[in-house]
C-alpha cells in the first residue's frame, strides 16, 4: 500500500520563525537529512539505518537566519520507516533539536554533499540531540534513548568532504548499551560532470554478538543533468564480518567464520 513519508502543514510567522505539523524526518543525522534524490552513493551507509531516527509525527519549531538554522521537534518517537528498537516500537514521546551554522556559502548548497565546479566555497557545521521515552501501556519499566551527533561539510573548487560522529545510549528494561559511529565521505570533480567518490564508515553497537562496522567504499558519478539524471557506480569492502545489526543498505549477514564481504553496485538515477 501507499505510505506517506512527508505530509505536513507549515505556518510562516516571519522571515525567521515558522512551525510545522505533520510527518517528516527527525532533524538529526545529516547523512539521512540529505534527500534520497541527492545522495552521493547509490545508498547511504548502515550507520544511517541505525542512528538516523528516521521519520516522526509531531510539531517542529523552525528558526532561520542568513548564517544559522535550528529546529526543535516534539514527536511520537523516531525510527519510523527505518531500523527500529524496542523504544521506537512503543508509543512514547521524543524531543529532537538540531542546529546548523553556515560559515561560508549559501543555504541552497546545503541540499547535497557535492562541490560543483564553479560554485562558491561552502562550509557547514551542525549538531543535534534526540531524546526518546518509550511507553508500553503496562507496569514495565519504559526504555529511554539519548542520541547525539556532530558533523561538518566542506566544499571547495570541486572537492567535497563530509564528516560525522554519532552516538546512541539505550537504557532498556534489561540492558544498557552505548553505541558509536563515525563517517568520512569525500568527492572530487575531475570534469564538470564526472566525480570520483570515497567513504569510510565505522560503528560499534556495544554488543558481544555484533562485530564493529568497518566499510570502505569507492566509486564515481557521471552527471548528465545534475542529480536529475546520473549514473553511479560503487565498490565497497567490509573489513569485518557483517553481523545482523549492520546488515542494511545492501549489505548481507555473513555466515560463521566469513569476512571480507565485497559489494559492487551501479545505478542509473532518473528524477522527474
Amino acid at each position: 500500500g501507499y505510505t506517506p513519508l512527508n505530509a505536513m502543514i507549515t505556518k510562516v510567522f516571519n522571515s525567521n520563525w515558522s512551525a510545522t505539523v505533520g510527518t517528516q524526518k527527525v532533524p538529526f543525522l545529516r547523512e539521512y537529512l540529505v534527500s534520497e534524490t541527492k545522495i552521493t552513493f547509490p545508498d547511504r551507509t548502515p550507520l544511517a539505518n541505525v542512528f538516523s531516527e528516521g521519520y516522526t509525527e509531531g510539531i517542529w519549531i523552525n528558526y532561520k537566519k542568513d548564517w544559522l538554522k535550528a529546529a526543535l521537534a516534539l514527536g511520537d518517537g523516531g525510527s519510523r520507516y527505518v531500523n527500529a528498537n524496542s523504544i521506537s516500537d512503543a508509543e512514547g514521546l521524543s524531543v529532537s533539536g538540531r542546529a546548523e551554522v553556515l560559515l561560508a556559502g549559501n543555504w541552497k548548497q546545503a541540499g547535497d554533499i557535492e562541490a560543483w565546479l564553479g560554485e562558491d566555497p561552502f562550509l557547514l557545521v551542525g549538531g543535534a540531540v534526540h531524546f526518546e521515552q518509550g511507553e508500553y501501556g503496562d507496569t514495565s519499566d519504559e526504555a529511554q534513548q539519548l542520541s547525539w551527533t556532530v558533523d561538518a561539510n566542506l566544499k571547495y573548487k570541486g572537492f567535497s568532504l563530509m564528516g560525522a560522529l554519532m552516538g546512541k545510549q539505550l537504557s532498556e528494561t534489561t540492558t544498557d548499551t552505548n553505541q558509536m559511529g563515525a563517517l568520512v565521505q569525500g568527492g572530487l570533480f575531475l570534469t564538470n560532470d564526472f566525480q570520483v567518490i570515497a567513504r569510510y564508515a565505522w560503528g560499534d553497537l556495544d554488543s558481544a554478538t555484533e562485530e564493529d562496522l568497518q566499510i570502505v567504499s569507492v566509486g564515481f558519478n557521471k552527471f548528465f543533468k545534475g542529480h536529475a539524471l546520473k549514473f553511479t557506480g560503487e565498490v565497497g569492502y567490509s573489513m569485518n564480518p557483517i553481523t545482523s545489526g549492520w546488515a542494511k543498505a545492501g549489505w548481507q549477514t555473513d555466515g560463521a567464520g566469513e569476512d571480507g564481504q565485497i559489494m559492487a553496485r551501479a545505478e542509473l538515477h532518473l528524477l522527474f
